[in-house]
């Protein structure tokens, strides 16, 4: 069977929207970055929406999001860090495409995350002893929405063409 939606899940930081846009681009497929879409689509940065909305909000705008752009063929979607793990997200996405999870170690994530903070509203506060604690423990939570994706694949130097032969290889492609 061929698969016409991928979505790309993980941690932050652990590499899915470098990843999109080159295995979209092989594939011929649209890239969607699903925090780019939210965030002209309020026309507020993902920050914003997570000070002025909270959590439970961004969340529920991020549900719909994920619906309105899974309504199209030929896709490959980075995901949030937690669109899987809030209204059985991860179930949908499963049902309606592929999904790929881009494992990282808590420490890698670490490294690739350290410049980034302020544009994570989650993180920006941490510094990097508090960063691992706290990447550590939101892993232990979320690890169980993540391995739930059709495919798990480790993040480090990963590339489009060993994500194409292994969903060539299981009949996805």
């Amino acid at each position: 069977m061929i698969s016409d939606r991928f979505f790309l899940i993980g941690y932050m930081g652990s590499g899915k929207s470098s990843l999109h846009k080159s295995l979209s681009h092989k594939l011929n497929y649209t890239a969607i970055d699903l925090d780019n879409y939210i965030e002209i689509q309020q026309q507020k940065s993902i920050s914003e929406l997570f000070k002025e909305c909270g959590e439970e909000e961004f969340r529920s705008i991020e549900k719909k999001a994920l619906h309105e752009v899974s309504l199209q063929n030929n896709i490959v979607v980075a995901t949030g860090g937690g669109t899987p793990c809030f209204y059985n997200n991860i179930n949908f996405m499963n049902n309606c495409g592929t999904t790929i999870y881009l494992e990282m170690t808590p420490e890698a994530l670490v490294c690739r995350l350290l410049g980034s903070k302020k544009k994570r509203p989650l993180i920006n506060s941490f510094n990097e002893s508090e960063l691992l604690i706290f990447i550590q423990q939101q892993l232990k939570i979320r690890s169980e929405f993540y391995n739930l994706a059709h495919y798990k694949i480790n993040g480090i130097n990963l590339k489009a063409d060993k994500v194409l032969k292994m969903i060539q290889k299981n009949g996805k492609l």
